[in-house]
């Protein structure tokens, strides 16, 4: 809950969640306003003054992406779905890579490269 009193709810996408082709994302808004309202029925009428969609980067793998990008030295990439159970170990690894110029054994599975 925001200080004016609005609220900011949101989705998390688990395999489920907004369907592009079955479903707008007007009306996946107002299908998550609803399930609101169910569970709190007190709250009175809602309305939706913003729809914000994101998308979450998710290899095709379903496995990290880290290093640097073949053929560009100066871009290092960071991507995984589990980005905040490994967050301090990747951050660790990614810095001592970026800036030690080295390569650490722990991250050869996840190299860019492997989608070439």
């Amino acid at each position: 809950q925001r200080r004016d009193g609005s609220l900011v709810i949101g989705e998390i996408f688990s395999g489920g969640g907004l369907n592009a082709a079955d479903e707008s994302p007007v009306a996946f808004a107002d299908r998550i306003r609803m399930r609101l309202q169910d569970r709190l029925p007190d709250a009175g009428a809602l309305t939706i003054s913003q729809v914000l969609l994101g998308t979450r980067p998710v290899p095709a793998d379903g496995l990290p992406v880290l290093g640097h990008a073949p053929g560009h030295a100066n871009l290092y990439l960071a991507v995984t779905h589990s980005g905040v159970t490994l967050a301090p170990l990747i951050a660790d690894l990614c810095v001592m890579e970026t800036l030690d110029a080295s390569n650490s054994p722990l991250l050869n599975s996840f190299r860019p490269a492997r989608f070439q």
